[in-house]
């Protein structure tokens, strides 16, 4: 870290990844500084352009954003500015220089064991720490605490130190190669107990590591890339996503063993380690399993007051195929993912398709009361894959008989898409949207549908599919 830095795009990008995620925690930061404070590549703390831009930026995190504003305008840019101003909240700040330059070489090593004694001492009451070097990670074979310019990185063995015990969170500047992706999941076969990281994308390439992240820490960091997006991207571990994938596709069979893939694994990132970091469970006869972590993640993403819009529709879905009874079958249930409708009857086979849209976005801030319009999709189709998957259907027009449009408007701290009675269903026979027509708003159906809550969504269900003229029979 460097006093020139503060203000800077890199700067706006990791504070609001700590605060966004170290409200409850005892943060403490390890700033790194590197003792010539005015010293820097061509271009270092320069790119602070995305401050005159307040549209684009300062949604993200209003606080953040007006007070680096205020240190970069006022020429105020320091380590100690940004402490004095409070933004970060009640933190641990191990602040002292790794400066080399005036220690004789042979006596540095020596030098640089005391100085991160100090720094874990100074951090030993918090449950989450941020390290902050310049260039970031460094190969414990490749890194000579001799040479000056090793202040600015830290070694395997110190990030692993400060992660002993508690969570952590690692700065790292990418390398100049292409592919970043594979530079970041190399890195994270190295450190135990690191699922996930940050690829921040805008001006310079850097990771954000998370280390021995818990439930609430995952779920934390999963809403920040989602409000973020567009700036970077959510990095998993390689296992765990293949884990997922295939723990998914058999939930309905064996719980999936993961022995041989972590055996495939780099050897610094052994099933020893994994295991004590939380990463894996036993179940009783001391096999390795991943099945229930896996649910208990998907769970997490599903049950929270206000979803993504990939969740938020499976979940409505999910909802209205419940209240329709079981006379109703989803189609994705029967394994027909790429189903053109959501719904059908089982006896009859009428066909329902589901849109919805909501308020409140997972992105919106906590004080904000967003306002928003929907428009629902429904445009007409071509024709669709049938369940086997054979050959085209060719088949013009809307798909489904029955079209069920759910509206959640609650915009105020109530905001909950988990309550079916927030719910609002417009529901209508196919023949009655306009024709043509791609897309449709609320003004417009509320004239032309039922609109009831989720109690008479079942009746109003049945009443239009009674009414259809089903040219398909």
């Amino acid at each position: 870290m460097r006093d020139n830095y503060v203000g800077d795009i890199g700067d706006f990008a990791k504070y609001g990844l700590l605060r966004a995620v170290g409200e409850g925690r005892r943060l403490g930061i390890a700033w790194y500084m590197c003792g010539d404070a005015g010293v820097g590549g061509a271009g270092d703390g320069c790119h602070i352009d995305y401050l005159e831009n307040p549209t684009q930026w300062r949604r993200l995190d209003c606080d953040l954003f007006d007070t680096l504003k205020r240190l970069v305008d006022g020429d105020r840019r320091s380590v100690v500015a940004l402490q004095e101003s409070g933004i970060l909240g009640d933190v641990e700040y191990a602040g002292r220089p790794v400066d080399v330059a005036g220690v004789a070489v042979r006596n540095r090593k020596d030098w640089r064991r005391e100085w991160f004694d100090q720094v874990l001492d100074r951090l030993s009451g918090c449950d989450l720490v941020f390290a902050d070097p310049d260039n970031g990670l460094c190969a414990d074979e490749k890194f000579n605490p001799g040479r000056k310019e090793n202040a600015k990185r830290i070694p395997l063995h110190e990030a692993n130190a400060l992660a002993a015990g508690r969570m952590a969170i690692i700065y790292h500047h990418n390398g100049r190669q292409l592919d970043h992706i594979s530079e970041i999941r190399d890195w994270m076969s190295r450190i135990p107990g690191c699922t996930l990281a940050y690829f921040w994308r805008r001006w310079s390439n850097r990771t954000f590591f998370i280390i021995n992240a818990d439930p609430e820490m995952e779920d934390r960091v999963e809403r920040f890339a989602e409000r973020w997006r567009g700036t970077g991207e959510l990095v998993r571990d390689p296992l765990s996503a293949t884990v997922v994938s295939e723990a998914i596709s058999s939930l309905d069979g064996e719980a999936p063993k993961v022995n041989e893939r972590v055996a495939a694994r780099p050897k610094s990132a052994d099933l020893d380690s994994m295991v004590s970091a939380g990463g894996i469970s036993r179940d009783a006869s001391g096999e390795e399993t991943m099945h229930k972590r896996v649910l208990d993640m998907l769970i997490r993403r599903y049950n929270r007051p206000i979803m993504n819009n990939l969740q938020r529709g499976d979940y409505v879905e999910c909802m209205i195929a419940w209240m329709l009874g079981e006379e109703w079958r989803l189609t994705s249930e029967d394994g027909w993912e790429w189903a053109a409708w959501d719904c059908e009857h089982v006896t009859t086979g009428v066909r329902l398709e589901i849109k919805q849209s909501a308020a409140r976005q997972s992105w919106d801030g906590g004080a904000q009361r967003p306002r928003r319009s929907p428009r629902f999709d429904i445009a007409p189709r071509k024709g669709y894959w049938p369940k086997d998957g054979s050959a085209w259907v060719s088949d013009p027009g809307r798909l489904a008989d029955v079209y069920a449009f759910a509206w959640h408007g609650e915009v105020d701290e109530h905001a909950d898409h988990r309550d079916p009675v927030q719910w609002r269903f417009f529901v209508v026979s196919e023949q009655h949207l306009p024709v043509g027509q791609k897309s449709i708003g609320l003004g417009e159906l509320e004239k032309i549908s039922v609109s009831c809550d989720v109690l008479g969504l079942r009746r109003a269900v049945e009443e239009a599919y009674s009414k259809r003229e089903l040219s398909r029979f």
